[in-house]
């Protein structure tokens, strides 16, 4: 477990890096905060079960059959009234045993009524239960060929390496393989090959499928999730797919991208399909980062995320105020300490009409009254009055 939490912490700090390295904007994304708690979660509460959110979209449907009769007055409890009777309903149905409470004693559930559902496979269907995987399958049975048909498109003639193979094999083209009870093969699946034990996996395309006994399917792991590496083989997007209109090809096109070769692939690390198979494939490195490359990181996501302006800090920038050296300001531009005044005129005039303007000050000032109030002696001895906005320094 230390391992492998240790790995993790690197792993997501890699991931942070190279987000905030493109654009600091990330920072807004609750998921990716909560990505820097999550080996400290796993350590205290153990595995972040929760966290596979993707995987539980497949309950969607189950939650929408459950309140699709729900008159929304009470959701919650109508779905929990649904979610209960389905278990009931597979409890009888697997023969379970319940309480008679008429009798007080147990009494198993009598075959005539799980006959109704084990003999009868449309009852099955309708309740979207399948017989065949729910039992665990023996490990002789796979690989196997599966009974689709081969498409006319894809027949080849059989390669010279099969016909020359000594006895005279024969040699049947096959549609599709199953590998296990979740991964099938067929043309253009990529697949990991390697001997079982050995660490050293290779990918492969499949351009074919034969039946044929010196190749054994066994040395399949497993398929793989790529994409075609479009910006390296600068493959082009053109309308050359024929629209597909009531499952029948007809004479419009559509737009698609037109890969420019069919060798240059990159592999899906991210798979949610076959996870650990990825990992082992890609091996993708993982490195510490220092502060420093931590501090450039974020000065390059900040600048990304501004359009690329630089950014100043508080320090470096003017700290002055417009509302406070501004035309409609009480201190002039040479400072306090020049002791400027304003004299009585047209200046004082346009000066007033900005302070009302502002609600700063207003014309009702002058008065005896409020001269009287606003006279008065500083504690440096300065004598001020307001009422004429006169400033007088010892």
């Amino acid at each position: 477990m230390t391992a492998y939490l240790a790995n993790l912490e690197r792993r997501v700090d890699c991931l942070v890096y190279h987000l905030i390295n493109s654009t600091s904007q990330w920072v807004n994304k609750p998921k990716i905060h909560m990505l820097l708690h999550l080996a400290e979660s796993i350590r205290r509460f153990g595995p972040a079960s929760l966290c596979s959110t993707e995987k539980f979209e497949s309950y969607n449907g189950v939650l929408r059959k459950a309140s699709v009769h729900s008159n929304k007055q009470a959701p919650g409890r109508d779905v929990a009234i649904s979610f209960e009777s389905y278990a009931s309903l597979r409890f009888i149905l697997s023969e379970g045993v319940i309480y008679d409470h008429t009798t007080g004693c147990e009494r198993e559930i009598g075959p005539n009524v799980t006959s109704f559902f084990a003999e009868n496979k449309s009852i099955q269907l309708a309740m979207r239960y399948n017989a065949q995987s729910s039992r665990e399958a023996e490990s002789s049975v796979y690989p196997k060929k599966t009974l689709r048909r081969l498409p006319k498109d894809n027949k080849m003639v059989p390669p010279p390496e099969l016909i020359s193979l000594d006895g005279g094999p024969t040699v049947t083209q096959v549609s599709q393989v199953q590998l296990d009870r979740h991964n099938t093969i067929d043309k253009g699946s990529f697949v990991a090959v390697g001997q079982a034990g050995n660490s050293d996996l290779e990918i492969g395309i499949i351009k074919s499928l034969w039946e044929v006994r010196t190749v054994n399917a066994k040395f399949f792991h497993g398929t793989v999730n790529v994409q075609h590496n479009c910006h390296g083989g600068k493959c082009l997007v053109d309308k050359y797919l024929p629209t597909r209109k009531e499952c029948q090809a007809t004479q419009g096109k559509c737009w698609a991208v037109q890969h420019s070769d069919m060798d240059n692939y990159i592999l899906n690390s991210a798979s949610l399909h076959e996870p650990q198979l990825h990992e082992q494939l890609s091996a993708l490195p993982t490195s510490s980062f220092s502060p420093n490359q931590w501090r450039d990181c974020i000065d390059a996501g900040h600048q990304s995320w501004l359009g690329g302006a630089v950014v100043m800090s508080d320090a470096g920038g003017d700290s002055s105020d417009e509302d406070v050296s501004g035309p409609g300001s009480r201190v002039g531009a040479g400072g306090p300490d020049e002791g400027n005044a304003y004299a009585d005129g047209e200046d004082q005039d346009d000066e007033g009409e900005e302070e009302d303007e502002s609600g700063s000050c207003s014309d009702d000032s002058e008065g005896s009254s409020q001269d009287e109030d606003a006279e008065g002696e500083t504690d440096d001895g300065e004598e001020y009055d307001w009422g004429d906005y006169e400033v007088h320094t010892e």
